[in-house]
C-alpha cells in the first residue's frame, strides 16, 4: 500500500493481472489503483477506502502506463512522488 511520500517502482507498458497495481491515465488524469475485472467491466479500485471506485466507460481516454512493482518502501522516502511518461 503507497502512501504519501512513498517512492513506486513502475514496469510501463506492462500488461496487468487481475488485482494488480498499476498506474493509469483515465482522460487525462493519472491515477494509481488496482485493477480489477468485475463482471466483464474494467473498475480501478483504491486501496484507499476513502477514495471511490472507477468503472472505466466506452467513453473514456483510458491507458494502462505500467504496472506498480512490489519492494521495501522503508529503502525509498521522499516528500514528493513525480511520474514524467509519454503518451502512446
Amino acid at each position: 500500500k503507497l502512501k504519501k511520500g512513498d517512492f513506486a517502482f513502475i514496469e510501463f507498458n506492462s500488461l496487468l493481472d487481475n488485482k494488480e497495481v498499476g498506474v493509469f491515465d483515465v482522460n487525462g488524469k493519472i491515477l494509481i489503483r488496482r485493477f480489477v475485472i468485475r463482471r466483464g467491466k474494467v473498475v480501478l479500485k483504491p486501496d484507499n477506502k476513502e477514495l471511490e471506485e472507477m468503472e472505466i466507460k466506452d467513453s473514456d481516454k483510458f491507458y494502462i502506463v505500467g504496472k506498480v512493482l512490489p519492494f521495501p518502501q522503508e529503502f525509498f522516502r521522499f516528500d514528493k512522488i513525480m511520474l514524467c511518461y509519454e503518451h502512446p
